[in-house]
Formats: C-alpha cells, structure tokens, sequence
C-alpha cells in the first residue's frame, strides 16, 4: 500500500489532522485524499479541540473498485485510541464507499474527543465500590415434616397389609374344638381403616411438604446457624409418635402428632 499523502486537500483542512493511504492499484487513488479532506472542512477544527497530544485520523482504503476495503482509526501520540479499526469490506462504488469513511471519520472524532482518561484519583472517587454481594438462599427439597409423613405412610402401609390379611382370615374355628370361636374380620377392619388413615395422612405431609419446599416456603430455607436453631424450635419440637395395639376387643393403631 502507497501512502497517498492529503496535500490535494483544500487549505481549510489542517496538516496532520488528516492522514489517508490508499493502495497503488485502485484507479482514483491519487484524488481519494482531496475528496475526503474536501468531504470534512471541519475536521481540522474538531481535532484540534480534542485533549492529549498530536492528534489525527488515519484513513487507509485497499482492494478495488467495487471490492473496496477501508478502515478509519484514530491516532494521538502515536497510538490508536480504543482498540485498533478492523477492515471493512465494501463492494462498493466510489461515491458510496466516501459516504462510508464520513461515517468512519465521525466516530473516529468522538473517540478523540473523548476525556481522556489518566487513572487519575477522581475516576476512582466518582466509581463508588460495589455493594457487598449476598448469597443466594438455597432451599431444602424436603423437611422433618416430610420425614415424618414417609415414616406415616409406612405405618398406614403395614396397618393396611396386616388388616387385609385378618379380613382374608375371617372366622376361624379350632381344630380341637375346645377353644371359642375367633372371628378376626373386626380387627381387620379396625387395621385396615386406621392403615389407610395414616397412609393417606403420610402422603398428604410428604406431598404438602415438597410442593410448599419446591415453591420456597421460609421454613425450607437453608439458614445460618442461629436461624436453624430457632426453625427447630419452632417445628423440630413437634413429634409424631404411633404405635400399634392389641385388646380383647380388637387391635388398631395409637399415636401423638
């Protein structure tokens, strides 16, 4: 790529501030410097006004015509301000593709007139430190109640089995005659209820349990040490106590909630 220096531009276009380079093969490159600096009279004035040092606008355009590529950088001291332009292709004609590094230039002017910026003190007191992040809750799946809702359920499981099986007894007469006659389908009946009651009463603690920790209720979540504490104290004291029992008018179930 031949440097195309911008001496073809009008007097109104300072030294320096424009700085095009254009390929040799591209027909019209001996005029592309004057056509950009005569499409932007004011761009000696704008980067005149920005901060820091020597300060221009680098142009440089390569491919051909109707395979145009071109990228617009800004300069000042020597380096690039932001991050170094990528090409842009542009198949493109002439017209078009100076309508394109206008563009290019303009933004490249607003990032020159940009406050520089020196990691000066006054940055840092204007970047107030961020507020200390708190940790996400995390939630219990499931609690003592759902605990106890499982260890329910398998009671009302067992009443149920062993209260079919009395029911499938029925009256039952000894071989030696000598005994009275046992009938086991009352308890059977008694079992088989109180078995269903508590498997139904399980099941309702366990899936209460879970749909009410799945939807984040306060007492599922994961607390400090006092807090948990204080959640046992609250529902850990609640006990569930249930056992079996045999009279001589039926077996059934007993407990405390």
């Amino acid at each position: 790529m031949t440097t195309v220096p911008a001496t073809a531009a009008p007097a109104s276009a300072a030294e320096g501030a424009l700085r095009v380079e254009v390929a040799e093969g591209i027909e019209d490159a001996p005029d592309m410097p004057g056509w950009i600096a005569d499409r932007n009279p004011e761009l000696a004035r704008q980067v005149a006004d920005a901060p820091g040092g020597e300060r221009w606008i680098a142009v440089e355009i390569g491919g051909e015509y109707l395979d145009f590529r071109y990228r617009v950088v800004p300069m000042r001291d020597g380096q690039a301000v932001g991050e170094a332009g990528e090409w842009i292709a542009c198949p493109c004609s002439n017209d078009e593709l100076l309508v394109r590094i206008d563009a290019g230039i303009a933004a490249a002017v607003e990032k020159l007139r940009a406050p520089v910026d020196n990691g000066s003190e006054t940055s840092e007191t204007h970047e107030p430190n961020p507020p200390p992040q708190r940790p996400e809750p995390t939630y219990r799946t499931m609690t003592g109640i759902g605990t106890t809702g499982i260890v329910v359920g398998a009671v009302g499981v067992g009443g149920v089995i062993v209260g079919g099986v009395l029911m499938g007894v029925g009256d039952r007469v000894p071989g030696d005659y000598q005994h009275i006659e046992r009938d086991y389908r009352p308890p059977g009946l008694a079992l088989l209820v109180g078995g269903g009651v508590a498997l139904g009463a399980g099941v309702a603690m366990l899936v209460t349990d879970l749909v009410q920790c799945r939807r984040h209720h306060p007492r599922c979540l994961v607390e400090a040490e006092s807090s948990t504490r204080a959640a046992q104290s609250r529902w850990g004291s609640r006990s569930v106590a249930i056992a079996p029992w045999l009279g001589a008018r039926g077996v059934g179930l007993s407990g405390r909630f």
